[in-house]
């Protein structure tokens, strides 16, 4: 379970779905980790590994990336899920870890919509300040 961290400290982690890789990531470095190498059970690592396999069911990956209708509604789904997982690794994984969840935030970006306030603080880990246009839509 090595990152690019300089002391290697594997205390911090993220849990954030992307394609192709595993579910969770050193929130220090952005290593991605591989999900086989942590003290977690086996049905939480499928259950982990069966939710990222589902990330990007709202896009349409064959027509410019676009959402598919009820797009929005199937991403808050995957967020809520992830975070229920985050909490589940969070209570395996035990006090000597931190472990976060970031939100997907794709369509919300792709409406030009104000991307909710608790997902950007995920994503970044401070509140954002919309401009006034922003808001207003």
């Amino acid at each position: 379970m090595l990152c690019f961290c300089e002391k290697n400290d594997r205390t911090e982690l993220r849990v954030e779905a992307d394609v192709a890789v595993d579910p969770v990531w050193c929130n220090r470095c952005s290593y991605n980790l591989e999900l086989e190498d942590l003290p977690l059970s086996e049905a939480l690592k499928t259950e982990l590994m069966n939710w990222v396999l589902r990330y990007g069911e709202w896009i349409d990956w064959d027509h410019d990336d676009r959402l598919i209708p009820g797009g929005l509604a199937l991403e808050t789904t995957h967020n809520e899920e992830g975070k229920r997982l985050t909490e589940r690794v969070q209570q395996e994984l035990g006090a000597d870890f931190r472990v976060v969840f970031r939100s997907s935030v794709f369509g919300w970006l792709m409406y030009r919509k104000p991307v909710p306030f608790q997902a950007v603080y995920n994503l970044y880990g401070i509140l954002p300040i919309y401009p006034p246009w922003l808001l207003s839509m």
